[in-house]
């Protein structure tokens, strides 16, 4: 996890932060690719619900990648019932990420998230594509970012 990053989650801890009920809903939906589409059309999102949209990015990846895999494995007699397990470990996952959401969990560090890969590759998602405003930066009009 880049130090930017765990800045940003610490930075919740040390405020002594406790999402709101709305700030918790929105984290929720974070986890439906509608709420993934509204999360990042939103003008703006606080820490908790960038946090949850970067973990549902992520989720969501890894998720469209093993469903293609699960089509062909879907074909190879031995390893059929894989997809099968495969789909309902995540949707497990998914049920716990929704309940953190929904209690107002987070992580500040690597070690203490549930399955820290999911964020890690939805905040790599963030800034490849650049879809999310960063609270320190302010576009200029031309482009460039002050």
């Amino acid at each position: 996890m880049s130090e930017a990053k765990s800045t940003e989650l610490n930075d919740l801890v040390g405020e002594g932060y406790v999402p709101s009920e709305a700030e918790r809903k929105k984290a929720v939906m974070m986890y439906f690719l509608l709420g993934i589409i509204i999360g990042l059309s939103a003008v703006k999102l606080g820490k908790y619900e960038k946090y949850h949209l970067k973990q549902a990015l992520g989720w969501w990846a890894i998720f469209f990648v093993l469903l293609v895999a699960s089509i062909f494995l879907a074909f190879i007699p031995i390893i059929r019932f894989l997809p099968i397990v495969l789909f309902l470990a995540f949707l497990v996952i998914l049920l716990v990420f929704v309940r953190q959401a929904w209690s107002g969990v987070y992580a500040t560090k690597q070690e203490k998230m549930f399955l820290p890969f999911f964020y890690g590759i939805g905040g790599w998602i963030v800034d490849i594509f650049d879809v999310l405003e960063d609270d320190g930066k302010k576009e200029n009009g031309e482009g460039e970012y002050k």
